[in-house]
């Protein structure tokens, strides 16, 4: 699994410091100069604003403090080292663990360093440095922005190693001055620093010197190898066999002698050949002796290295989940692996030279070998997906990677590919499409597959001709369901799934858009009267009667018909929308009929402009009132705040409601001086009632924002004027918003929300259960409340789906600390079983109906007064 972004460029950092460090070994010539670099790097790399290390003088104590992080406190220096409290605990738990450890302050209290200058620890991570399983020091890492965790420890194990081995070959290589002599100083040098093994022994065999070298020969450390018997690493091949020839100090003068061939023995018991040169050491005395060992196992290595080459690649080969195969230049196969033959279903022989290309399926041969050729050729890496054919006629789907192979004079020589079987991923990556392309319920074409064929259908308009749109609204479906339920209205719809089907041409597209609304694409048409023919042929049909179990039932149905005949541009969005207003005409003419869109149902937009037209005056003219409804406890009925709604009272057609204008604002962009001048009028008054205590003082207004307004730069800057201005907080403001307005989940809208959210103002996301990505939403947006759509609260006590919904929005809001709000709250049954469900909020008619302010003081009135009764 990939390491986050943050983690790789840690881990990155981590190996640049552990470079640092080996690349300046020669420079760290004491402990304290490892112990400040370590601690300097581990600071870089974690963020740490301090660093300390502090050497353990044996394993119960005491503690001293030797090195300090310079960004610590930069006189520190001059006062170390520094004496630790014998009753530190927590550097106790340390030693007795030798493992990583995070503290905080209360943990930390008997870590006074403030004698030092340092300032206070509020979180620290200690980290062991440990040598044969003791722990010699600890590097305390604290004040980190970052929260430390125990992962962290982990990855800059390499590092503490690192610091580990300097300070060990450090120690092994202060051998001690025999005398003052200039050219001793420059053999101990030579001796620790040369390639070649070198162990030093005394009479009595025993090792008393062990170089770097010989411990990488040997796998064992000079420490562990001190006061051994020479024989355990030098094995003698008869008894005695030192002391009589090898080391024998009669054979052995003042220069060297011939070279002897011996075995060397590893820590881990594996034997190779070697030579050894017995010297007798001048300068510690006649009795020491230097043996200058030369290991033969380079050469055996590079003897070995062909085959050990061809081993690992075999073992990797066979064990590879991939199937591996090599080629000549004439694209004969020399080598495959068993995984390759395991998913073609042929033999090792059989997919020999050219035997491979016979497990290509027939159709994909032809043009997968072409790509491959056009590749190779040129010294491109390929990449295909193609199928295989088994012998016994099964399918197989395959990723192949492939790429060509060079000779010693870098000519293309072959190619070596490997496949993956990706049969399942590409079985589950067409039931994912069939799922977002058809109906879950009729598997008819669901609305976004609906909307590309129409959209393809506009592109091709000048070839294959005009096509027509059928929108169809089943007639009483709602009776039928709430009659027979939900079960009955799925099999109602089912069936006129399929009648639709046999209505139509295979070439066309039966869709349907949610709930009984369904969509007919008829392509290609010579005359309109086909589109006449399908509408009378769907009327007919669903007019028979259709057996739901046991029941019989009739339905009808209303279509409206629209063309696009390519003589005007027309949009998918606009054709839709041209279908759905001949609907509502056939709806309007009695049901179970047709209508076509026509001019006169294009007068009727007009006249939806002419109301637009009106807008732009409306707010002169003070015809714009703002409307409230109460949200109030679920346990109590105790009045939290209040949603405002716009209302538009025209002078000619009434009171109109939002959705009859509120697009039209939209439209017009006059949606943000509106709403600037419902702010101020929502929020002046939800100050009055709070300052007349009908209102408590952390209840909330809520108001609502159009997708328009969250691309509109001066929301922010209003939006705070108008709380500043009515002498709010901005935690009493609520921002509702819908699904349709976060379903573009654009850069914009993201910037916008984060932008109210930094004000203190809280979100909410109204209508929630009704799109297509609320739980996305939850995460994405940081929403403080979910408003339970009404559709959903309507039926809770007699269906139980709605029901289940309600308690698992419920349940969601629960584990996510989210605020919820019960719409459409209308008896006092609901309230109760909601109360009971854990819902916090609620509003609706049983509250109150949308009214103006004056009327809503009166209502908050009386339910002041009645709770001060109880």
């Amino acid at each position: 699994m990939a390491l986050p972004h943050a983690d790789r460029r840690q881990d990155h950092t981590l190996r640049s410091a552990i470079d640092r460090m080996q690349q300046d070994a020669d420079q760290l010539t004491n402990k304290l100069k490892i112990y400040q670099s370590t601690v300097d790097e581990l600071c870089h790399i974690t963020g740490s604003r301090g660093g300390l290390v502090i050497e353990c003088l044996n394993q119960t104590g005491p503690f001293q403090l030797l090195v300090t992080h310079p960004a610590v406190a930069p006189t520190v220096a001059h006062t170390l080292p520094y004496e630790l409290e014998q009753q530190t605990e927590c550097l106790n738990v340390i030693l007795q663990r030798k493992e990583a450890q995070i503290f905080f302050a209360p943990q930390l209290e008997q870590l006074n360093l403030s004698p030092l200058g340092i300032p206070p620890i509020t979180h620290m991570i200690a980290l062991p440095l440990v040598h044969n399983n003791n722990t010699y020091a600890i590097i305390a890492l604290f004040n980190s922005p970052i929260p430390y965790d125990l992962e962290l420890a982990k990855r800059c194990a390499p590092l503490l190693s690192t610091s580990t081995c300097i300070q060990q070959s450090i120690q092994a290589s202060e051998v001690p001055q025999f005398n003052e002599q200039p050219w001793c100083s420059t053999l101990h040098n030579l001796v620790n620093h040369t390639h070649m093994p070198i162990i030093c022994i005394n009479a009595e065999h025993e090792v008393i010197r062990f170089n770097h070298a010989a411990e990488q020969s040997f796998g064992v450390t000079a420490e562990s190898a001190t006061g051994r018997a020479i024989t355990e690493f030098l094995p003698e091949r008869f008894p005695n066999e030192h002391r009589i020839l090898t080391f024998n100090p009669n054979r052995i003068k003042e220069k060297a002698t011939p070279q002897t061939k011996l075995t060397g023995r590893q820590k881990n018991g594996n034997t190779f050949p070697m030579s050894a040169t017995p010297l007798r050491e001048r300068d510690t005395g006649a009795r020491a002796i230097l043996v200058m060992l030369c290991p033969n196992l380079k050469l055996e290595s590079i003897n070995r290295q062909p085959y050990v080459e061809i081993e690992r690649f075999k073992a990797v080969s066979d064990l590879a989940p991939i199937g591996i195969i090599q080629t000549n230049k004439h694209w004969e196969a020399e080598y495959v692996n068993s995984r390759w033959c395991d998913i073609c279903g042929y033999g090792r022989n059989d997919v020999m030279q050219l035997g491979w290309i016979n497990a290509i399926h027939p159709d994909d041969v032809s043009s997968l070998l072409e790509q491959l050729r056009d590749d190779i050729v040129i010294g491109n890496e390929f990449s295909e997906e193609y199928r295989l054919l088994t012998p016994i006629g099964n399918t197989v789907w395959v990723q192949l990677q492939a790429r060509p192979l060079l000779d010693h004079s870098d000519v293309i020589s072959g190619f070596i590919a490997t496949i993956m079987d990706i049969t399942y991923r590409k079985i589950t990556d067409e039931k994912l499409r069939k799922m977002a392309e058809n109906d879950a319920l009729t598997g008819l074409t669901n609305r976004a597959l609906f909307h590309d064929r129409l959209e393809h259908a506009l592109s091709r308009i000048e070839r294959h001709g005009p096509f027509a749109i059928l929108c169809l609204d089943l007639d009483g479906f709602k009776n039928i369901n709430d009659t027979l339920g939900h079960d009955a209205g799925d099999l109602l719809l089912i069936e006129v799934a399929k009648r639709l089907l046999d209505c139509v041409r295979s070439e066309d597209t039966v869709a349907r858009f949610g709930g009984d609304e369904f969509m007919i694409l008829v392509e290609g048409l010579v005359d309109a009267s086909v589109a006449a023919n399908v509408a009378e042929k769907v009327l007919t049909t669903l007019r028979q009667p259709m057996l739901l179990g046991e029941q019989e039932v009739f339905i009808s149905t209303s279509i409206g018909i629209t063309f696009a005949t390519g003589q005007s541009k027309c949009t998918p969005k606009n054709l839709l929308k041209q279908a759905d207003i001949a609907l509502y005409r056939a709806k309007e003419e009695g049901r179970n009929n047709y209508q076509y869109f026509s001019p006169e149902l294009e007068e009727a937009s007009k006249s939806r402009l002419l109301l637009g037209n009106s807008l732009y005056r409306a707010m002169e003219r003070g015809e714009f009132e703002v409307f409230y409804q109460i949200q109030a406890t679920t346990s109590q009925s105790q009045p939290m705040g209040t949603e405002a709604l716009l209302r538009w009272r025209h002078p000619e057609q009434g009171l109109l409601p939002p959705q009859a204008f509120i697009p039209l604002l939209e439209e017009s962009g006059l949606i943000a001086p509106v709403s600037r001048w419902l702010w101020q009028q929502a929020f002046r008054e939800h100050k009055r009632w709070i300052e007349q205590s009908l209102l408590p003082p952390e209840s909330h207004i809520s108001i609502n924002l159009s997708p328009r307004q969250l691309r509109d730069a001066q929301l922010i800057r209003n939006l705070e004027n108008a709380i500043q201005e009515a002498g709010l907080s901005a935690g009493q403001v609520v921002v509702e918003l819908t699904e349709s307005s976060l379903i573009t989940d654009s850069n914009t809208t993201r910037q916008t929300l984060s932008n109210i959210k930094a004000l203190g103002v809280q979100l909410a996301l109204d209508d929630f259960g009704t799109g297509y990505s609320s739980l996305t939403y939850l995460k994405r947006f940081s929403i403080d409340i979910i408003k339970i759509d009404q559709s959903f609260v309507r039926d809770i006590l007699t269906d139980s789906e709605d029901a289940a919904i309600v308690q698992a929005v419920l349940a969601l809001s629960q584990s996510l600390s989210l605020t919820t709000v019960a719409e459409g709250v209308d008896t006092e049954e609901k309230l109760t079983t909601l109360a009971q469900w854990g819902c916090e909020l609620h509003q609706g008619y049983l509250l109150n109906k949308p009214c103006a302010a004056k009327q809503l003081s009166s209502k908050l009135e009386k339910l002041c007064s009645y709770k001060a009764a109880e």
